[in-house]
């Protein structure tokens, strides 16, 4: 009788066991939900935006008053009208700086980069199970958006990403039901950030390219194999329309967006407002998203007219200004999550409980790791301030405040959000809301700092008592020399000066 050796079956390869084991994944998956959350917990960068003050000053001015402000607050023009679009995210701001003092700033964006994390990587997975591709342009999305200002624009990103991803769930399964929550979140995002007007885009572009793809006539524009009931879809997108009107400034914030804000001199002041330059690692990461969804529509021979459209026009928008760059991201990462072809129905079955288990999972140590990092952010309103103190001139303020100068008060553009909270009774001459200051007033502040234009020319500069500026900036250079002005306090930061009675 022969004997027979056992059958041995052949083990696989070390590097495909390695990648496809649950704890490595695990680890991967907390990793890109909690670093740039960690990040901001290191640096605590949200503190150091101008703005962000300006929102945590206009959420206080909320929380006492009981209603949105309508003209300028804080300023020297408080007879300006002023559109707080994102009035919800001021409150927001407010209620966490009431919560946990000025640690609840870095806090709040902590909370937005770990759901924004999620959102990207729930974005690429959902619509197939492929973990590595997920991962990959999740990370690369993150790193995109890591300089993003702490603005109420967070809300637009969050809000982007679940609008796309409902708009997806509707055309995979033919029906309109998972946009019924969309009127709803209009009524939010109105009262978050403009940016619902992004969202409002990009579902008139998904109905427009519906209505063209049942209409056509031809299967040259045909989108998919389940069309949308037309009626249901135009009933949807009317309804968001109107509850983007469900604000305290109803219309007004469309107006908003048509009032020019800049000239030529102030717009070369901000980066945000210029196209990319791409001497950021990020600007070419974007750029390879963006070639990357292009050629998978591309090898797809795709006739999707919303893909196509919607990414032509948030690709120039996105070229034309560095700050909305976030939108051709997302689009970018919800054209690839179609790419590559899904898995067998048994497979899929099987791994959509695994990566359910892995999501809870990570999700549950992300959690107490966040927790962690908050601990770790110092708790006393001093601490950070010191930290402040290297971009904002704490010590400045401090001497004006002690000795009681006279105001008005005229100050440099980078610190007016900053004043407006430190200094409250001392009104700014000009801080980060372009809106409210518009193209003249913006213009002639920029022109005067620039030399560009005589000091006597400005209004606020020729009655101001005290001028807090920059100690190496031309103008507080220029100032420095000139007669008719005292210099009162100096440091490496900033000088004051008193105007000679």
């Amino acid at each position: 009788m022969t004997n027979h050796a056992p059958l041995e079956i052949p083990a696989k390869p070390f590097a495909r066991r390695f990648f496809r084991a649950t704890p490595v994944r695990l680890l991967l998956l907390v990793l890109l939900f909690i670093s740039a959350a960690w990040y901001e917990a290191a640096h605590a960068y949200s503190l150091f935006d101008d703005n962000i003050w300006v929102h945590l000053s206009s959420g206080l001015w909320i929380l006492q008053n009981h209603s949105v402000p309508h003209t300028g607050i804080f300023s020297q023009h408080p007879d300006l009208p002023w559109v707080v679009a994102g009035w919800g995210f001021d409150l927001l701001v407010a209620l966490a700086y009431k919560l946990l003092g000025l640690r609840g700033i870095p806090v709040l964006v902590m909370c937005f980069k770990v759901i924004l994390a999620f959102l990207t990587f729930r974005i690429v997975r959902g619509a197939h199970q492929y973990f590595w591709r997920a991962v990959l342009l999740s990370a690369a999305c993150q790193y995109v958006l890591l300089n993003m200002l702490p603005s109420s624009a967070l809300f637009s990103v969050v809000l982007l990403g679940i609008e796309l991803m409902l708009l997806s769930q509707s055309r995979s399964s033919g029906n309109v039901q998972s946009l019924y929550c969309l009127p709803v979140l209009f009524v939010f995002w109105a009262n978050l950030d403009i940016g619902f007007v992004y969202g409002l885009l990009v579902l008139a572009l998904f109905f427009i390219a519906e209505f063209i793809s049942q209409k056509s006539g031809t299967t040259w524009f045909k989108m998919g194999s389940n069309p949308l009931p037309l009626e249901m879809l135009g009933i949807i997108t009317g309804l968001s329309l109107v509850a983007s009107f469900l604000s305290p400034y109803s219309y007004r914030p469309f107006e908003q967006l048509l009032e020019p804000v800049y000239g030529p001199v102030s717009f070369a002041s901000f980066e945000a407002l210029h196209s990319m330059n791409f001497r950021q690692p990020q600007h070419y990461v974007l750029l390879l998203l963006i070639m990357a969804a292009f050629l998978t529509l591309g090898r797809q021979h795709s006739r999707d007219v919303f893909k196509l459209g919607a990414m032509l026009i948030c690709t120039a928008m996105a070229f034309h200004r560095q700050q909305d760059i976030w939108l051709v991201a997302l689009l970018s990462l919800f054209v690839l999550a179609d790419a590559g072809y899904p898995s067998s129905s048994t497979e899929a079955q099987k791994n959509r409980c695994s990566w359910k288990w892995e999501h809870a999972a990570a999700a549950g140590v992300t959690f107490i790791l966040l927790v962690v990092a908050i601990i770790q952010i110092p708790s006393g309103n001093e601490v950070l301030l010191d930290r402040v103190g290297k971009i904002f001139p704490v010590q400045a303020c401090k001497f004006i405040r002690d000795n009681h100068l006279s105001g008005p008060l005229f100050n440099a553009y980078s610190w007016g959000g900053f004043l407006t909270w430190y200094m409250p009774d001392y009104p700014v001459a000009i801080d980060g809301r372009n809106d409210l200051y518009g193209a003249e007033l913006n213009e002639l502040y920029f022109k005067v700092t620039k030399g560009i234009q005589p000091l006597n020319t400005d209004a606020d500069f020729t009655g101001a008592g005290t001028l807090l500026l920059e100690r190496h900036s031309p103008m507080g250079e220029a100032v420095d020399r000139m007669s008719g002005y005292n210099v009162i306090y100096r440091d490496d930061l900033a000088i004051v000066l008193e105007r000679q009675r």
